[in-house]
């Protein structure tokens, strides 16, 4: 059967969700890109989009979306 995760388990961290929506704030909308911290390509995007589009996101988001990838970087 599968793994468990539990509270003794090392993978186990409530406070990291894998799956989250990165806003990109544009001209006249909002853009939501769906990203998936435990899909190497996916985290890609958002490094991408940290480097070199960081002028279309909040400055709160913009700290937290690099906390995310520190934290879930050995996925």
């Amino acid at each position: 059967m599968g793994e468990v995760l539990t509270e003794g388990n090392k993978d186990f961290n409530p406070g990291i969700k894998t799956k989250i929506n990165v806003k990109i704030y544009e001209l006249n909308n909002i853009r939501s890109v769906p990203i998936n911290l435990n899909n190497g390509k996916d985290r890609g995007k958002l490094k991408h989009i940290l480097e070199h589009e960081s002028y279309r996101l909040r400055k709160r988001d913009i700290e937290r979306y690099k906390e995310l990838l520190k934290r879930t970087k050995n996925r």
